[in-house]
């Protein structure tokens, strides 16, 4: 009898793998390049958010973007503004120099020029300083846009996508079930996570599988 009993335990378990196996070999990943794979996607968009965020918006504004932005757009301004300044430095200096008695038209045409090329540079420093604040700003809206909205957006698409499928419990058979004192009319199959499986699928992924959402928070730590 033991045998017997034995031996349709056996054969139920192997029925309920082969099922099991079947239903999973249906749930495939999306047909998608290595490069496309939706693990790879997050995983990049993870890490270039993280990679800036780490790096700042200050320090990638004043090192990389404002060096950038004036070798490219604004090298006529710039020079203009160390010129201005040269001058500005060697016409104080003749007129510290010059005795306002004395000396007094010489004297008045250099506090003329002091005056007028004062003016200049002020005018240069606001456009560099206007110039600056823009783009200031645009730098931090494109960081706002890739560190915050872009794995958002790359979350929410993949949300019920499976990113990876957990390995599937050994099922269990009904004598197996009956013996441990509960009752039920075929096999379950047990995940080997236990609940944390169902956590892992949050918010939307199918069961058994690891989210969107899951593997971006991992990724982002």
């Amino acid at each position: 009898m033991d045998a017997v009993v034995d031996e349709v335990i056996a054969e139920s378990a192997d029925q309920s793998f082969e099922k099991a196996a079947s239903t999973i070999g249906h749930l495939t990943l999306p047909s998608t390049t290595l490069w496309l794979h939706p693990a790879i996607v997050i995983l990049l968009t993870a890490s270039l958010s993280h990679t800036l965020k780490s790096i700042g918006s200050e320090a990638i504004l004043t090192f990389l973007v404002q060096p950038t932005h004036s070798f490219l757009f604004q090298r006529g301004l710039a020079r203009k503004q160390s010129v201005l300044k040269r001058d500005l430095f060697e016409t104080r200096q003749q007129l510290g120099k010059t005795s306002s008695q004395d000396e007094f038209a010489k004297w008045a045409k250099l506090r003329r020029k002091v005056d007028k090329t004062l003016a200049e540079l002020e005018g240069v420093n606001k456009s560099l300083s206007s110039s600056r604040s823009t783009l200031s700003m645009i730098v931090k809206a494109l960081l706002f846009i890739v560190t915050t909205l872009a794995p958002f957006a790359v979350t929410t698409y993949y949300r019920k996508t499976p990113i990876f499928w957990l390995p599937p419990g050994a099922a269990i058979p009904p004598m197996a079930l009956i013996r441990g004192g509960k009752k039920a009319g075929g096999t379950a199959a047990a995940n080997w996570l236990g609940p944390m499986g169902w956590v892992l699928s949050l918010p939307s992924a199918p069961a058994g599988a690891v989210s969107a959402t899951v593997w971006n928070m991992v990724c982002g730590r």
